[in-house]
């Protein structure tokens, strides 16, 4: 954001429905901001206010103007514009240099535009700009801008003027976007206010209601805030100097906001390529999933095949919600069980079979019985 010591001031009622004032718009050379604009600059962007709206946030809640107003659409990402159109800088404004000394002793050279009209007839809140002076700030388009760093200042070379915002006591910063669309109700009330105007100023003064900027057009716009309160009575006018006319003033709006159009096309084609990233990401991470699928399932094969286990031992293992570590864990703790299991049939069998006693001795059952008991063998045998 830029800041800059502008006002509204000397409002002139002409007709019950407009009023007219004295915009000083902003001065040249070396900003608070750390942003510089040159003289030679601000003249090559004179013709690109014609015909610009004045514009406004009232906040009923504060009882004063705001910022730059807006809103952020969630659906769309867009920065969409909630100001309303309060006035305009017509085609037979005028403009001048003003010496102007600050509060702070300085003395800066200033841009003022006499001749713009404010909407006084319609809106109530109005009444705030009649009673005291307000601030304002200017919303621009830079098309050239570089960055001295030694002087680390931002040097702006060229821009285009896209409106006049009135500021309150208490100014909330506009938030920045890359692609800005102002509402409807906007368009239709800038629209009425044009034809309200031309209508009041016949045929007293011929305006040419031909817009030279829309608010449609107002997109990708660097704005200019002022968030400074307006300068006091203290401030002195040295000198003025009239700005002359230029030849040539006719601009298009095609020619003007090229720029914004081409970053529009440019936006729209990133966020095309974006969407076809995403859903080929989508089906990679689909495939991804079907191989790991695959592998995990023929490697628990395999693991149940190792360990002998069939489908009433497998029952209460579900191998799609768990890790092979999990599945290999759970194989083996039922395979103890089964084990155990087996070990105690096998006891228990075993111990329920009859007992039998021996009569005999197993290595004389097959000797031939003997009438002394053996007694005699062994002298026999020799």
């Amino acid at each position: 954001m830029k800041y800059f010591h502008c006002d509204i001031s000397q409002i002139t009622p002409i007709n019950p429905q407009f009023s007219s004032c004295k915009v000083r718009v902003l001065h040249t050379g070396k900003n608070q901001n750390l942003s510089l604009i040159s003289k030679e600059a601000i003249t090559r962007a004179l013709p690109t206010l014609r015909n610009i709206p004045i514009v406004g946030e009232f906040l009923e809640e504060n009882d004063d103007f705001g910022g730059h107003g807006g809103t952020i659409d969630l659906d769309t990402y867009k920065y969409i514009h909630t100001t309303k159109p309060y006035g305009v800088v017509p085609e037979s404004a005028t403009f001048e240099w003003e010496h102007v000394k600050g509060e702070d002793g300085y003395t800066r050279e200033y841009l003022t535009i006499h001749g713009c009209y404010l909407w006084t007839g319609r809106y109530e809140e109005t009444n705030h700009i009649l009673e005291q002076m307000k601030g304002q700030s200017m919303e621009i388009e830079v098309t050239n801008s570089t960055w001295n760093s030694s002087e680390e200042t931002y040097e702006i070379h060229d821009f285009i003027f896209s409106a006049l915002c009135i500021l309150g006591d208490r100014v909330s910063p506009a938030f920045p976007e890359a692609v800005i669309t102002s509402s409807r109700p906007f368009k239709q009330e800038f629209s009425l206010m044009m034809k309200e105007l031309h209508f009041s100023l016949s045929p007293n003064e011929e305006v040419n209601t031909t817009m030279t900027t829309t608010t449609s057009d107002l997109q990708e716009e660097t704005i200019l805030h002022n968030e400074t309160e307006p300068q006091s009575s203290e401030q002195t006018i040295e000198k003025t100097e009239q700005v002359p006319e230029q030849e040539n003033q006719e601009e298009t709006s095609e020619e003007v906001f090229s720029p914004s159009e081409k970053l529009e096309e440019e936006f729209q084609e990133l966020k095309a390529r974006y969407q076809s990233l995403l859903q080929e990401a989508n089906e990679l991470r689909s495939f991804k999933h079907e191989v790991e699928k695959n592998e995990l399932e023929d490697k628990a094969t395999r693991l149940f095949e190792k360990l002998q286990l069939d489908d009433g031992d497998l029952k209460e293992i579900d191998i799609h919600s768990l890790t092979f570590e999990q599945i290999e864990e759970k194989c083996y703790s039922i395979l103890g069980r089964k084990m155990a299991n087996s070990h105690f049939t096998k006891k228990d069998s075993k111990s329920s079979r009859p007992t039998h006693l021996p009569l005999f001795n197993e290595e004389n059952q097959d000797q031939p019985n003997s009438p002394y008991g053996n007694l005699f063998e062994k002298y026999w045998r020799n």
